[in-house]
Order: structure tokens, then sequence, then C-alpha cells
């Protein structure tokens, strides 16, 4: 072969000719040519065991195939493309272990002559990346799994990676080959825990990474628990039920006219807990909840009937009706509520409706229907609000009292109770006991009156009132306090003659009448009953200053009359002569007194010459003029006394001197 023939491309340098020729690269030493000698090495030559592989991926090097002239067993050196690269000589190692995936050129250096200068054209190695599939485990009921591959990739420089096949290893010694991503299903016989491995494979290299996960068989899933079924309006109600987060339940309702159940929302749980779904359906209806597992199997909850309910108000009631679905088999029990508070219990299946006449008129109340299941699940209606209203004449109050205490007339009375409760109370008052006028306008049954001349004037009352529903009530009896009058007050020497009014305002009678007297502290100095109107005190001859009231004694409530105040006037009691002659009989001349706190007293001659004076109250005048014989004749006397009020009070007199 002529050498010139095979010329490409020549260049030439300072040492040596390179010559390229069929894609061969030809060193020709410059001292070899110019003696007129061309020598050529033959092309280098070697293989690698594998071209393709999962990292990490070992090579090999096969080089028997090289001969290199003119040096005869030349030794080889190789680059592989992880580490060095280009025309730079790298290692005579044959074997390469590649940690990372990706394309790579291998090349071959030979032996010519003293340097390596031969090279041959790279061998392609491709090494594959080894990430892990991506799968989840589903739970099934009898003791069964699915697993559910999806397709991943890995993305090497420009290239995709992505799995051809998988392999299921379930745990229990069983493996199964699938073609690509999918749900796949397998079944225990125990719930032992097992761990399920997925391998990625790629077809022509049978190799992929794993990934492992572990898994406890369960017997049976959770059936759907219901937890209340809340209606919010006749179009309207909300659902509601435990759930286990990343499950898809199915809400179904019934068709009543043949018991099938259709689909009408769906929900997955974000959550592991309470799971809430607004179902927009006419109401009432039967809902239940479905849950099906990754194997197929469909989980049922219990059956819940929603409640409408609706409430009226008539006259002096209010009426509730509320309408269900009647032939669920679980419901434990059916509950009214009034204002949150049980009203009627226990309500028996077929019942749809209720009068509550314990209302009010004028006052609100609200209902609210419950049917409680066996589970204790709640199907709940709308609260529904009424005013309850009346048209009837409300009664008059009861037991009507009017009292008097400090000066004040006090009224009270028992607030109606039941259908009527007033909105406010009309308090009439009159002075003669017929003619009546408006004096107060109140909300509360107590009333006080300051008035003043108790024991003249007489004072009587009257209540009305309106009802909240803005009925106006009957009119009360009279009330009027009794009223105490005393005689002989003052004299009091026959005693002192009390005498009252009756009182007849309370529906049970008067029991009797208490009348006490009391000193001027109020204690009570006597105290008598009667069932009449008068009494008589005998005088009292200890204190000046005395009081007496009257009290009316009814069925657990009393009315007190005026109190009236006796101040007795302060007495002295003087002898109008005496004897002095000292044979014990009427020698002194002494005063006695009543009520007398202190004195002092001065007797005078017909010259208005002091012939006596003295505070003290105990002595007496013996008749002498300052121990001068005794004359006979008429002598004034002056006594000036405090009284035990404080009173200051002067009394005269005149006294005569007898033999």
């Amino acid at each position: 072969m002529q050498l010139i023939e095979r010329v490409y491309r020549l260049v030439l340098d300072l040492t040596t000719w390179k010559v390229f020729a069929e894609n061969r690269l030809y060193t020709i030493s410059l001292a070899l040519l110019l003696n007129g000698i061309v020598g050529y090495a033959q092309q280098p030559c070697f293989t690698t065991n594998v071209s393709k592989g999962c990292v990490p991926l070992t090579i090999t090097i096969d080089a028997s195939c090289a001969n290199y002239e003119p040096y005869p067993n030349p030794v080889a050196k190789y680059t592989y493309g992880d580490t060095l690269s280009g025309f730079n000589y790298s290692t005579k190692e044959t074997t390469h272990t590649y940690t990372k995936p990706g394309i790579y050129e291998v090349y071959q250096y030979g032996q010519y002559n003293a340097s390596y200068d031969s090279t041959k054209t790279p061998v392609l190695v491709e090494v594959y990346p080894t990430y892990k599939p991506s799968f989840a485990i589903s739970m099934c009921s009898g003791f069964g799994i699915t697993v559910q591959i999806r397709d991943t990739s890995s993305i090497i420089g420009s290239k995709v990676y992505t799995y051809d096949s998988y392999v299921i290893e379930w745990g229990d010694g069983n493996t199964q080959l699938v073609s690509g991503a999918g749900t796949y299903a397998h079944t225990y016989t125990s719930n032992t825990p097992r761990t399920v491995k997925v391998s990625g494979r790629y077809t022509d290299i049978n190799c992929g990474g794993s990934e492992s996960k572990n898994v406890i068989p369960e017997s049976s899933l959770a059936v759907p628990e219901l937890v209340s079924l809340t209606t919010n309006n006749a179009n309207s109600a909300l659902l509601q039920f435990r759930g286990e987060m990343g499950v898809t339940y199915r809400i179904e309702k019934r068709s009543e006219s043949n018991g099938t159940y259709t689909q009408v929302a769906a929900q997955v749980s974000s959550t592991t807990g309470i799971v809430g779904q607004v179902l927009n359906d006419p109401q009432p209806a039967t809902y239940r909840v479905v849950r099906t597992d990754a194997c197929g199997n469909n989980l049922i909850s219990e059956e819940i009937s929603s409640v409408i309910i609706t409430v009226s108000a008539t006259n002096n009631q209010n009426l509730v009706t509320w309408d269900t679905y009647s032939t669920l088999k679980t419901i434990a029990n059916n509950t009214l509520l009034r204002d949150g508070q049980v009203l009627l219990d226990n309500i028996a299946q077929v019942t749809t409706s209720y009068t509550d006449q314990a209302v009010i008129c004028g006052d609100t109340n609200c209902y609210q229907f419950i049917s409680t299941l066996t589970s204790g699940a709640k199907a709940l209606s709308t609260i529904q609000c009424v005013r309850a209203t009346s048209n009837s004449v409300p009664s008059a109050v009861q037991n009507f009292t009017a009292t008097i205490a400090d000066n004040k007339v006090v009224l009270t009375w028992d607030a109606p109770a039941g259908l009527y409760v007033p909105g406010e109370y009309t308090v009439y008052k009159s002075e003669d006991g017929i003619n009546f006028s408006p004096a107060a306008r109140i909300t509360t049954n107590r009333y006080e009156d300051v008035v003043r001349r108790l024991d003249v004037v007489k004072f009587c009352y009257r209540i009305g009132y309106m009802d909240k529903c803005g009925n106006p009530s009957a009119i009360s009896p009279n009330a009027c306090p009794i009223q105490l009058k005393v005689t002989n007050a003052n004299s009091g020497e026959d005693g002192y003659t009390l005498n009252w009014t009756s009182y007849s305002e309370w529906s049970e009678g008067v029991q009797g009448y208490e009348v006490e007297k009391l000193d001027g502290s109020n204690a009570v100095l006597e105290q008598q009953v009667t069932s009449g109107n008068s009494l008589v005190f005998p005088m009292d001859t200890v204190n000046q200053l005395i009081r007496f009231r009257v009290r009316a004694i009814g069925e657990g409530r009393m009315s007190e009359s005026n109190s009236v105040e006796i101040r007795q006037n302060a007495r002295i009691f003087a002898p109008t002569a005496f004897t002095p002659n000292s044979d014990g009989v009427n020698d002194i001349f002494k005063i006695h007194s009543l009520f007398v706190q202190s004195w002092t007293i001065r007797i005078y001659n017909r010259w208005g010459e002091v012939v006596y004076a003295s505070e003290d109250k105990n002595s007496g005048w013996d008749g002498k003029n300052k121990r001068s014989a005794i004359v006979m004749g008429t002598y004034s006397y002056q006594i000036e006394i405090i009284d035990q009020l404080g009173r200051s009070i002067t009394k005269q007199g005149a006294v005569l001197i007898l033999n």
C-alpha cells in the first residue's frame, strides 16, 4: 500500500508527522521520513465487557486484539471519561467503576515508540441511574392491600431515564413482575407485619433502584362513623362524620320511592377527625356515607334522616310540627327542646307535632327537634323561634298587700304567672276610697308611697297592668292599709282605746290582728291578739312615750297599720291643805309626780317671800319658815319641772296651813 495514496490530511510539526488516513491516525517520525523509511503502527484495539448498566457500574478492558510495531507486546493506557478527558494519558488499569450515572467515552493509547502516541476511536459506556420508585400502599378489608406505583423519571444531562417494569416483593415470599405504573392488589392471610419492596427495571439491562415500606394488614377497615346531620334550611343540610386523612368518602342519598341510593357528593378527608359536607338537597332527606377501600370493598355507614321543624303561635299556645322519615330502625330517642332545655323526651316515631301551652304572652320561644341514633349520631333540625300571642284579658293581680313602714305605704302583690306577664303596672290611688287616679307606672311588683296623716286620711290603692301582648288586665280590688286611731290618748285616766279598719284584700282572708304597745325605743311592752277591730289598754304610769300599732296576719303575709305615738303629759298631785301640828297626820306638805325627771319647788308667803325651796322630789315642807314658827294661812308655790321627754313645764298652786 502506497502511503501517499492513503493520505487525506497531513499535519507537520517540528518532530513528527501525523497522518490521518481511513479514519486511522498514523505517526511518522520525521527522522525516518527524511531517511526514506516510512513506518506506521497498526490501529490499537480493545473492547469492554459491558457497554451499559446501572450505577455503580464496573467495566473491564479486553485489549488482546492490539498489536503495535515496531514494539511487540506493547503496554496501553486508558482514559475512562469521568476523571481525565481528551488525549491526556490516564492509567494502565483495565478495570474501572462508575459511581455516577451518565454517558462516558473510553480511550486506549498504544505504545509505538518510547511514548504513547497511538489511539483508538472511543468506546461509549452508558451508566443508568438507580432512583427509587414512587409508590403508595392502601389498606383493604380482609388483610388486603394495594400498591399504587407512579411513573417517575431521572434526568441525567439531556437524557430522561424511566423504568420499563417493576418487581413487587410482597414480603410473604410472593413476587410479582408488573409492566409499568398502576395499582396492584395482594391479600395476606393474617395481620403479620410485612415489608413491601418495589424495584424498578430497565428492560435491556435488568437493573434499577428500589424502595421499601412497612405495612400491617388489617382484617377490617373502619366503617364511616356519623356524627350529626344538621338542617340549615328547606334546601340544605350539613352532614358531619369522622374521617381518615386521605380517604375518599361518598355521600349517598336514598330515594324514598324505591330505597335506592345515589351519590350526591364526595369528600376527600384532609385530616383525621370530623369532616363536614354541605348537602344542597330538598329536606328532609336520608343519607349515608360510603367508603370504598383500595380493593373495591364498600364500607357503609348507618342511615340518618334530616328533620324539618315549623312553629306557629295561636291564642295562648305555640304549635310545633316536624317532618322526618320515621322508617329508620336505628333511632334511639326523639327529643324536643325549647330554649335549649328538654321540653319533651322519648317522643314516639309516629308523633309529628306538639302544642306548647306553657307559654307567656309576648315571650319569644325557640324550638329544636333532635333524633338520636343508637350510635349516638344526631339529626338536628333548625332552631325555629316564635313570639307567643294572646287576645285574652289577663286576670287581676292576686294577694295585693298594703302595709305601712316608716311613714310610707308599701304595696306588694303576686306577679301574674303563666301566660300573662306584665310589661308595665299602673298604680291607682285614692284618698277617699272612692275616686282613684293613676299615681305611678312601674315594672316591678312593689311600690312605696310616701304619705302623711295616715291616721286621718284613708288611703286606698288599686293595681292594673298591661301584658306583653298589649292586653289590659282586670283591675285589682282595693287595698287600703289598716288605719289605727287611739282615743283618750293624752289624759289616759281611762286607758287608751284603739280602733282600726279591717283588712280584706287577701284571697284567703285575715287570720287575726296583733296589737302591740311599744316604748320610745320601739321595744314591745305588751302584745294582744284579737279578731275584732278595737281594744282598750290601761293607762301606762311608767312610760311617758308609748306607741301602738296593729298588724293583720295572713297565710305567709302581713299588713301593718300606721303607728300612733302617745306623749303623755307630766303630772303633779298636790294636797290643798295640811296641818303641821306634829300629830303624825298630814304634817308635811308633799307633792307627788308622774313622768317628772327633776324639779325645783319654791313656796311663797303672802308678801312674796320664799319660805321654802327644794330640788328634791322626795322631800316635803313642814310649814316652817326658815325653821321659825308655823304661821297659819295660804301659801302659793311654783314648780319648774323637766319631764321624762326633756320638756320644761311650770306648775303653780296654793296650799292652806291649818292648825
